[in-house]
């Protein structure tokens, strides 16, 4: 678990990651440390910016709803990227997509839709 804020401002890496992305407009919000990590390299391959990456884990406190919410506001996000294996209130992630989506795009990747991928992911 853990966050990395690339802005200028901030340059924080307090996790786990070897990655430290060049500054941008994307937040991206992962339930898996590896897989993160894996998508924070291909994005700097690609010439895309992050500027924030959550490493949530297993939701200790705060949830994917959390930071939905926090980044809804943030005026220097402008994609929002979503790795997750399960939803912490489902009905209420669908409303705050509903309400963000209308501001900013955001893509969501959910692991464990099929038998094989839900044992993986448990």
């Amino acid at each position: 678990m853990g966050i990395i804020n690339s802005s200028p401002e901030a340059s924080l890496n307090a996790s786990f990651s070897r990655w430290f992305p060049t500054s941008g407009e994307i937040a991206f919000i992962s339930q898996s440390g590896s897989l993160g990590e894996t998508v924070l390299e291909f994005f700097g391959e690609m010439g895309l910016g992050v500027s924030l990456f959550i490493n949530m884990g297993n939701r200790a406190g705060l949830s994917e709803n959390d930071f939905l919410t926090c980044l809804a506001a943030d005026n220097r996000i402008r994609v929002i990227f979503l790795y997750l294996e399960s939803f912490a209130n489902p009905v209420e992630f669908r409303r705050l997509v509903e309400e963000v989506g209308q501001k900013k795009p955001i893509v969501v990747l959910k692991a464990g839709r099929t038998e094989a991928g839900a044992a993986a992911v448990a």
